[in-house]
């Protein structure tokens, strides 16, 4: 398996100026073309040397050696386009989102069960909302594999 660097866009949210400062600076690395990962981040195509990368301080980038860094996925992506549930709006993923600073270790996924666009059990933790407002189903993958349901209130 081929290793990449990958630039972390958590929970797959990011505006027009910071995606072309993205492609502008991936640019100037000598990359022709990006590509996105199965988990929200953007894969470069080619081994970046780390010198290279300190020049970019508003990128979060994951070198193409360094393990247990992960990306969070959300259905962000889907508020206001497909169907939802009616208290998940587009500015409650950015909230929660937002409480997140550090670097995960662990797969963490956001997601709303109504849409068919973002898997909802790819994670290690998977928040998946319920009907009622503000209320998570909490599934957790234990290491042999297997999901635990709890209730987050």
């Amino acid at each position: 398996m081929k290793q990449l660097n990958r630039v972390i866009v958590k929970g797959g949210v990011l505006t027009p100026g910071e995606l072309k400062y993205i492609c502008e600076s991936v640019e100037s690395l000598g990359c022709k073309t990006i590509s996105f990962g199965s988990r929200q981040d953007i894969l470069l195509p080619k081994k970046v040397q780390p010198e290279d990368l300190l020049k970019f301080d508003k990128l979060q980038i994951v070198e193409f050696d360094e393990i247990g860094v992960e990306n969070m996925v959300s259905s962000y992506v889907c508020a206001d386009i497909f169907p939802s549930t009616s208290w998940l709006t587009g500015d409650r993923y950015l909230y929660i989102l937002e409480q997140f600073k550090e670097k995960s270790t662990l797969k963490i996924n956001i997601t709303d069960p109504k849409q068919r666009l973002v898997p909802l059990f790819t994670g290690h933790i998977n928040f998946i909302a319920s009907e009622h407002e503000d209320y998570w189903y909490l599934y957790i993958r234990l290491p042999n594999g297997v999901l635990q349901k709890c209730i987050l209130l």
